[in-house]
């Protein structure tokens, strides 16, 4: 999954040029094999997520003990190695799921962007979008976040975070004409959290990260939300 972003663009509009053959490839797609590429990517951005925040929590744990000279320094050599040896292992891990992560959340993007109808036919993916996107927000964006944050993530395992969030906020913009998407998103009973959605929203914007467009598709789908939530929609 590392081919290149699409771009701005509202839910349902035509992709943006330079998507190219990767465009015509999904599109050729019949429509159950389409169905099984994005159960894929769903479980791939569920699962490399998970991955990526226990990794980085790791890597925080070593460059804090590190840190920490004095301590650190008056461990026994043989096991000062080993624990060196042990943290660039884990950052080779890191950097290969960093990438993967990145190239998920662009496909994700770009695979709603050129069939976001196919997302809604199939049930099955219906239940499944809503949470899956709710559960990466909220690992990237929510409360616990400061747990993950280490030093110079982009030059030490090439995780920029912060384009994560724009592609999987660009992933609501392409769905949130449909009421079917809003109901999924606000149906989720785990991760669901309007909050996190602003916090992702107030990012993206102030890094110039997302289009204007796409802004305003995932604003007009937090309103659609806000009143799914007001009228009791998912505690019933």
């Amino acid at each position: 999954h590392t081919e290149p972003a699409a771009g701005g663009g509202a839910a349902g509009t035509a992709p943006p040029v330079g998507v190219g053959p990767y465009a015509r490839s999904l599109r050729s797609l019949v429509r159950a094999d389409f169905v099984r590429f994005c159960h894929t990517l769903l479980s791939d951005l569920t699962y490399l997520v998970a991955q990526v925040a226990e990794r980085l929590r790791t890597v925080r744990a070593h460059d804090e003990a590190v840190a920490d000279s004095p301590t650190y320094a008056a461990l026994p050599a043989a096991e000062r190695q080993e624990r060196e040896a042990a943290a660039r292992t884990h950052a080779a891990h890191l950097r290969r799921d960093a990438q993967l992560l990145h190239g998920t959340a662009r496909t994700l993007h770009i695979a709603c962007g050129l069939r976001s109808d196919d997302w809604f036919q199939a049930p099955e993916l219906r239940t499944r979008i809503g949470p899956a996107l709710n559960h990466a927000l909220c690992i990237l964006a929510g409360p616990r976040v400061h747990e993950l944050r280490v030093a110079d993530m982009a030059g030490r395992f090439h995780l920029r975070p912060g384009l994560v969030l724009a592609d999987l906020l660009r992933t609501y913009a392409r769905l949130s004409a449909s009421q079917r998407f809003a109901e999924a998103v606000a149906g989720d009973g785990h991760s669901f959290d309007l909050s996190v959605l602003d916090r992702t929203v107030a990012i993206c914007e102030r890094r110039g990260s997302v289009a204007a467009d796409d802004l305003a598709a995932v604003r007009q789908l937090r309103r659609s939300l806000a009143d799914l939530v007001a009228s009791g929609f998912g505690s019933r």
